[in-house]
């Protein structure tokens, strides 16, 4: 790295945070060199998306950190050789930088309702080729997320002499299975056996399968939509035994997100994904469902007119009123009434004007209100919620599919797209500081890299530098389930906000996702817990997680003793089993100011906090874009490729003369020979129409509903 690596940049990025990221992007866009660089060795810093077994092995590398700290003993990297001196010049002088971030604590991982037993894998792995499910029929749905393990459980093979399709294991051939009298090809309806209620594989998918290979066999069963599969599942569904052999074998398939987030529809994220382009490289599903809790019962809240004029909780007089407040809220017209309570608490306007339904649905579901929120605070929460409302679905809310940490990387990929460049595994032992600038950063291998400009990720920074900031402590808890929290017909990616009774001021948020959010196996659903809090994790969460799930195994014959007694058991007994769980707290740093005798060509981003949007951080990246380069385009959009003409060296003159005095009507795109343009190529010349972000911007975002 040492040869090919430039001595200098227009801007160093330390950190692959969201903010950063979204910065660095902006950067290499307008043609700036940019250097990004994370001491981690993967992207996201505290946004980042782990499998299970990176999960374990982060989960390890911060508690021995942790067990050294608490030891007083050392615990710096091997860059804490590196000395500086040699590589400072005549009247500079120097700042250490962290070389951990030290912002997480209080980390316990657990398994529930889950065996250990090498016997109970053993029965387990003879059961059926579906790890978590069955339908009414005992057949197992076809699962998107099985993955080919060494000894190839679970998936069928061909037999060269016979031409059939067999099952490995303990697995008997049903009678339904038939040879294909024409050529090669041979039916996969043993992988998923149907009953005539159910919909057959497609003639296509049928002959795809060949004798080749029984990895194409498998081809077929990973094409197919895990929305299609939960067609065929039913409530009555009946839940196998999960081991921890068989949960960790599916380790590709988990993507556990240390910053669950949403994105309004109609937010400053989305706006800046469509306006950048960089929708291309995420895919994104609708939240569908927001759920409450009203008299101890799950319940889905009305968010559009529709959902509004559709329930059968609020009566016509109360779905009057109700529209009435949706209109105020869209036109921004507040009547006097409104006023009267813009300075009081938004509970009182609401118990003033609605019913009790009517004003839980505002207060807990759409505004999502705190004790000290004013009237006038959750009036522009309620219009900012129903703004979105329409644009992809009835719901207001979109998320990434594969998890939040999609969107640091799909901002690095731009980034590298017109180029910056990139260095994991790589950190800054120290900043140099040169006449009130800071001019270079010394690299924990030991090189010298000047800069015009330094972005720097809050847990680089050490506290006795920064002058002034706002901490957050976020308690966070994932969840493992094997179902989900309230039976539907489908998939459903569900938010929910829980106010636990001993402190109503700091509710708790609830995300659910589904397998078809990419993010857990076919069968399970997976749980994400934030709340804002200086107590530890399971304090903080232990109301809203017992009360909506099992952690503890049931004894059978006591569960069925209790359950003639009353309806309490019974109803906790429905509950979804945990069958994994992991707590932690994470101190965050958000709009840090730095001494004043520092540079002012330091700018240092915030950390994720217990907000549920992303809509604060593409705010935050303009500000600094801004600071540094007054005047330029923040994210201008970038030219099709379809619109993409090709010129000569000798046309490249002659179309920069004329993007001077080009009109209205011009739709020629014009830029250098390069389809991926550096910093150091010519200026990309791009037609009026290709700068605007019009309605049709909106199909070119990947939409999975």
């Amino acid at each position: 790295m040492d040869d090919v690596l430039p001595s200098s940049f227009d801007a160093i990025v330390i950190g692959t945070g969201l903010s950063e990221s979204i910065v660095a992007s902006a950067l290499s866009r307008i043609g700036k060199t940019v250097l990004h660089i994370d001491r981690n060795a993967y992207y996201g810093s505290r946004w980042a998306s782990f499998s299970l077994r990176n999960l374990q092995t982060w989960i390890s590398t911060l508690k021995e950190k942790e067990q050294l700290k608490l030891q007083n003993t050392s615990c710096d990297m091997p860059d804490s050789s590196v000395d500086i001196n040699p590589h400072l010049q005549e009247g500079e002088s120097f700042i250490l930088l962290s070389p951990h971030d030290e912002g997480f604590s209080n980390i316990q991982m657990s398994y529930h309702h889950i065996s250990t037993n090498t016997t109970d894998e053993r029965d387990a792995s003879n059961n059926t080729t579906s790890n978590v499910i069955k339908t009414e029929q005992d057949q197992s749905p076809c699962d998107i997320h099985e993955e080919r393990s060494e000894a190839n459980d679970g998936i069928n093979k061909v037999d060269e002499d016979t031409g059939e399709v067999e099952e490995t294991e303990n697995k008997k051939e049903t009678s339904e299975n038939k040879k294909e009298t024409s050529e090669n090809k041979k039916e996969t309806s043993e992988n998923k056996e149907e009953t005539s209620e159910n919909k057959q594989l497609d003639s296509n998918s049928v002959m795809e399968a060949t004798t080749d290979s029984a990895e194409e066999l498998k081809e077929i069963e990973v094409y197919i939509t895990s929305e299609k599969t939960s067609e065929n599942v039913t409530n009555n569904k009946v839940t196998e035994k999960w081991t921890v052999k068989k949960f960790e074998d599916q380790w590709r398939r988990f993507n556990f997100d240390t910053a669950p987030k949403v994105l309004f529809c109609n937010g400053d994220m989305v706006h800046l994904l469509i306006q950048s382009d960089i929708s291309r490289y995420c895919e994104f599903k609708l939240v569908s469902r927001i759920l409450t809790i009203f008299q101890n019962e799950l319940k889905k809240v009305p968010c559009s007119r529709a959902h509004i004029f559709n329930s059968r909780e609020v009566s016509m007089l109360e779905k009057r009123i109700m529209m009435k407040f949706v209109k105020a809220c869209l036109e921004n017209s507040p009547d006097e009434a409104m006023k009267e309570f813009y300075d009081r608490p938004f509970s009182a306007y609401l118990e003033e004007k609605f019913s009790p339904i009517a004003r839980h649905y505002i207060y807990h579901g759409i505004a999502m209100a705190q004790k000290s929120t004013t009237t006038k605070e959750g009036i522009a929460l309620a219009q900012k919620f129903f703004s979105s409302v329409g644009q992809y679905g009835d719901i207001p809310f979109i998320t990434s599919i594969y998890g939040v940490g999609e969107l640091p990387q799909a901002f690095s990929r731009m980034c590298a797209v017109w180029g910056g460049i990139y260095c994991l595994n790589l950190s800054v032992k120290a900043i140099v500081i040169h006449e009130g600038k800071a001019k270079a950063v010394i690299t924990s291998d030991g090189k010298r890299i000047e800069c015009e400009w330094l972005i720097v990720e809050p847990s680089y920074i050490p506290d006795d530098i920064i002058e002034s900031m706002e901490t957050q402590i976020v308690n966070r808890a994932i969840l493992v389930t094997d179902q989900t929290l309230l039976q539907s017909p489908k998939e459903e990616l569900s938010l929910l906000n829980i106010y636990p009774p001993e402190d109503t001021s700091r509710p708790v948020v609830m995300l659910e996702y589904p397998p078809s959010a990419m993010v857990c196996p076919t069968g399970l659903c997976l749980i994400h817990f934030t709340r804002q809090g200086e107590a530890d994790p399971k304090t903080e969460l232990d109301y809203a997680c017992k009360y909506l799930f099992n952690f503890e195994p049931i004894d059978e014959d006591k569960k069925d003793t209790e359950s003639a007694e009353g309806d309490t058991q019974q109803s906790n007994d429905a509950r979804p089993n945990v069958l994994w769980s992991l707590f932690f707290q994470v101190k965050s740093k958000r709009n840090v100011k730095l001494q004043q005798s520092l540079p002012n060509n330091i700018l240092v981003t915030s950390q994720p906090g217990s907000e549920i949007d992303l809509d604060f951080y593409p705010g935050e990246a303009k500000h600094i874009f801004e600071t540094m380069y007054p005047g330029e385009e923040f994210h201008p959009k970038c030219p099709h490729p379809e619109d993409i003409i090709y010129c000569s060296e000798e046309d490249k003159s002659t179309a920069s003369e004329n993007d001077t005095y080009k009109n209205e009507s011009d739709s020629n795109t014009t830029i250098s020979e390069s389809l991926y343009p550096n910093t150091t190529s010519s200026s990309t010349i791009v037609s009026d129409s290709d700068t605007l972000t019009t309605i049709d911007s909106l199909s070119d975002m990947k939409l999975d509903d």
